[in-house]
């Protein structure tokens, strides 16, 4: 009943949100085409089995190879392999691994004895699998309506909508879970987790109340040492700040001074560029 009523609310999720009547419809609508289009797919299968019991059957097929029947009589069988022996009654219809027993499917040590036995698998199938049973759960149509307006009026009062106090959040849309089902079926909540400690590595606690020992002093001592081993390491680097500023200024003045002397000593002296220039051009006056 769960799985049944789990999977009515996967279908119906997305309109799980709408109004009363047009979800209804939604879930009318969509039961009668459901209801037609399994009808019509199961008169085009030809086997007296469900398409999907067809299916497992194959796959029985494939893993009853290596098992062997031996007979104990026309109808009991012992079935085994290398790793596992069992007991068949193809009477009964049963077998002690109570696979057969609860799906109503013969298991694969049953397959091995009835093909033991000669006898056709689909024989030993329960019959709510069969074709006429699917055909029969089917057969009944939901009725379609016609609009509202060819609606029959009767002398009633109409119905008035309940007052709803819709809540300042998002409504939920996910089903309330059990207290002992998990969050994420893939993932390992951390209630789940074992508590690991960092210092010692052993499960049942963390790092604040390790008790190992490894330092040789208490909680509070170990507090104490870190907070100043901080201020030691703050101050640490404020100095190797300091003293980097410091050195970059010393070496920006020294850049200056260099720059101001090469400057003052170009003023003071000519080159031999400008020195021909300059007798170039007394050459050219006394000509004149």
């Amino acid at each position: 009943m769960n799985n049944l009523s789990e999977s009515f609310n996967s279908m119906i999720l997305e309109v799980r949100d709408k109004p009363i009547i047009a979800m209804l419809e939604w879930i009318r609508v969509r039961l009668m085409t459901r209801i037609y289009n399994k009808r019509t797919e199961i008169e085009k299968f030809t086997s007296d089995i469900c398409p999907n019991i067809v299916q497992k059957l194959e796959q029985l097929k494939v893993d009853s190879k290596s098992f062997s029947a031996i007979p104990s009589s026309c109808y009991i069988y012992e079935v085994d392999n290398e790793y596992e022996r069992h007991v068949v009654n193809l009477t009964r219809k049963c077998c002690t691994c109570r696979v057969w027993d609860l799906t109503g499917i013969p298991c694969k040590h049953g397959v091995a004895a009835i093909y033991k036995n000669l006898e056709r698998l689909e024989d030993y199938v329960h019959a709510c699998y069969r074709k006429d049973a699917y055909v029969a759960a089917n057969k009944e149509m939901i009725t379609p309506l016609p609009s509202q307006d060819e609606w029959v009026e009767i002398n009633q009062p109409a119905p008035v909508a309940p007052i709803v106090y819709k809540p300042q959040d998002k409504p939920p849309m996910k089903r309330k879970k059990d207290v002992d089902e998990p969050n994420n079926r893939s993932k390992v909540s951390r209630s789940y987790r074992p508590i690991k400690c960092g210092f010692c590595h052993n499960e049942g606690h963390n790092s604040r109340r390790c008790k190992a020992g490894i330092t040789g002093e208490a909680p509070w001592q170990r507090r104490q040492r870190l907070e100043r081993q901080k201020k030691l390491d703050k101050r640490d680097k404020e100095q190797a700040l300091t003293n980097q500023v410091r050195v970059q200024l010393q070496y920006l003045s020294q850049q200056v001074s260099h720059l101001g002397n090469h400057q003052g000593g170009l003023q003071g002296s000519q080159t031999p560029r400008q020195l021909t220039r300059q007798q170039i051009s007394k050459q050219g006056s006394e000509q004149d």
